[in-house]
């Protein structure tokens, strides 16, 4: 065959080919939903993969806290990799208040326009809610019990669900100080192991789904070759 039919017949074939790469990521699909724990390990967030909730590493992480782990909403709904974030309880000793939103059918009006009338106060909110502890709100300070971390907003700007006395809602506030650093590190670990992810997905995709593009080109070449040396043999 000359190289011309060649390129011609590959030209038909490829589409072809394409085709059955993209059967091929049906049977076997990437896992873009997955899950993940970051934990402060001597100052440094580290956030490692875990195969679930049933997992060893994941039982493991939970058993080390009294607390309850608390997730971390990092990526849209919608977006292609979703992980499930959850991360080791912490305390924020130092944020501001900048708004907050009650749920609907949640607690009582009156003490939830008494957290929205806290705007621009200062104090220390815990994310990972331990055992029959509540969030506390006195005249000069406040403890407020978070269980979600919503760090998609870009800056030093976030939300959390929190809870309290006949109130719950989505809390936005603004990190000072130490605990500033604290999230800037939590978020800077979420996003390295989604940039890892979709790392993960570019090599994936980069060999499933031309598969049989490369599985052609190869066995073409063992033809050229076999046809050669056969060639070569003859006397």
């Amino acid at each position: 065959m000359t190289f011309s039919k060649y390129k011609r017949l590959f030209l038909v074939l490829l589409l072809p080919l394409l085709c059955c790469g993209f059967v091929l990521s049906l049977l076997s699909p990437f896992r873009s939903e997955y899950s993940v724990v970051c934990e402060t390990v001597f100052k440094a967030e580290i956030c490692k993969r875990t195969r679930g909730a049933e997992s060893t590493e994941y039982k493991v992480a939970k058993a080390n806290y009294r607390a309850p782990l608390f997730t971390v909403q990092a990526t849209e709904p919608d977006a292609f990799i979703r992980p499930l974030v959850e991360a080791s309880p912490r305390l924020l000793s130092k944020v501001q208040i900048v708004g907050f939103t009650p749920y609907n059918l949640s607690g009582t009006p009156e003490a939830s326009s008494a957290i929205q009338a806290m705007t621009g106060r200062t104090g220390s909110l815990q994310l990972g809610v331990p055992p029959s502890r509540q969030s506390t709100i006195e005249a000069n300070d406040f403890l407020i019990y978070c269980t979600e971390l919503d760090v998609r907003s870009p800056g030093d700007t976030y939300e959390s669900v929190c809870s309290g006395k006949d109130w719950q809602g989505r809390l936005k506030f603004t990190a000072l100080e130490q605990s500033q650093e604290v999230l800037q590190a939590l978020r800077a670990a979420v996003n390295r192991e989604l940039d890892r992810k979709t790392g993960d997905f570019v090599g994936y995709a980069a060999l499933v789904y031309p598969f049989f593009v490369y599985l052609f080109l190869l066995v073409s070449l063992l033809v050229y070759f076999a046809s050669k040396v056969r060639r070569g043999a003859k006397p």
